[in-house]
């Protein structure tokens, strides 16, 4: 019900969410940020203090394939849900950049999605990022490209150069499927 349905619905169900968060799964956890993300509108504040409690389930994970999945995700979505507190937040970046060039293209979409919620986007982590991903280049698919795209754009950051690469990336990606 992340998308539809009215917002007495995903009231209720977000109460019921919270109020067994203790039933969460990591997963789950993760999950449940993002969808909150997406419906901001009936997101309270008190609800988001709450899932705040939760955050060590996704930081203290003792796989670090699962934190380099659930950490910037989770990051993104409390960026977009409004949490500006760097006690919270820092961590979580710092994460992402301690684990860059283990981190997924989506898992490195959504710390950029993460950045263009922010009031002042970090112009030298854009180039951080944007140099991690020129050496993955190679090996980015049509489908990452156009992502990764949209990420930078929604933060309206990235240099020129890199838009030109990845755009000549995407347009001959779909001219080779075309043929």
């Amino acid at each position: 019900a992340v998308r539809f349905g009215s917002a007495e619905l995903h009231t209720k169900l977000l109460k019921q969410c919270i109020e067994r968060r203790s039933e969460l799964t990591p997963g789950s956890y993760a999950t449940l940020l993002v969808a909150c993300s997406y419906n901001q509108r009936v997101v309270p504040v008190e609800f988001v203090e709450l899932l705040l409690e939760n955050l060590p389930l996704i930081t203290e994970h003792p796989s670090e394939k699962s934190k380099e999945r659930w950490i910037p995700s989770g990051y993104r979505s409390l960026v977009a849900l409004g949490v500006d507190r760097s006690e919270v937040l820092d961590p979580l970046r710092d994460y992402c950049f301690e684990h860059l060039d283990r981190l997924s293209i989506p898992s490195i979409c959504h710390l950029v999605h993460g950045f263009g919620h922010l009031s002042m986007p970090p112009k030298d982590d854009f180039a951080t990022v944007e140099g991690e991903l020129m050496k993955r280049m190679n090996s980015i698919s049509f489908d990452q490209a156009a992502h990764i795209l949209n990420s930078f754009g929604s933060a309206t950051e990235g240099s020129a150069e890199f838009y030109a690469v990845l755009q000549e990336k995407c347009e001959r990606e779909f001219r080779e499927a075309n043929e």
